[in-house]
């Protein structure tokens, strides 16, 4: 999965051909933002290759028979946004669905989330392994480990799975309405 979302990366971005070293294209982001902008407002050629790069991606997710899990928070203009409990709100309802889905195919596995610092990522953690482990046994035997964190510049699966919620995230905006973009929680 890894190598087709690096040629996709090529495909889309063609500068990344010339890239002399793989640590340049892998460092190399899509932005999702730069994908919703190019849908909305974009010219027919960039419209075209904003859609037909989600295409790829999805393409690529379902022949790896891949699923990702998400949680987009609207912002409400003009209101303050509790980052810290959205985040952590976010990431124990993103711990149980992917509790339940481990659960369902019999299988185990580790979630990757975005840094962001260590001080907003440790009560993330410690929620988390606090529930896993609170009842003296491990009420969370699907999830391997508590979250870990990654810098997306440097994880390929976790590019992939940000440009994915970030790219989709505004389409489902109404016709004419103000997308303000979805929150940091994935």
């Amino acid at each position: 999965m890894t190598w087709g979302f690096l040629n996709i990366k090529k495909t889309y971005r063609p500068q990344l051909r010339r890239a002399l070293h793989l640590s340049e294209v892998i460092h190399t982001e899509i932005k999702g933002s730069d994908v919703r902008k190019d849908v909305r407002v974009g010219n027919r050629d960039q419209r075209r290759a904003a859609m037909l790069l989600v295409d790829s991606i999805l393409g690529l997710l379902e022949r790896y028979n891949a699923r990702l899990l998400a949680r987009v928070w609207v912002k409400q203009e003009g209101l303050a946004f509790n980052e810290t409990g959205v985040y952590s709100t976010s990431v124990g309802s993103l711990t149980e669905t992917f509790q339940a889905q481990l659960l369902d195919c019999h299988s185990r596995g580790v979630m990757i989330l975005d840094s962001r610092t260590k001080s907003k990522n440790a009560p993330n953690v410690h929620c988390v392994t606090t529930r896993k482990y609170r009842a003296g046994g491990d009420l969370l035997k699907g999830i391997i480990e508590s979250p870990v964190f990654g810098h997306s510049d440097t994880h390929t699966l976790l590019q992939l799975s940000d440009l994915v919620v970030s790219s989709l995230a505004g389409q489902a905006c109404p016709a004419g309405g103000r997308h303000p973009g979805p929150a940091d929680g994935r």
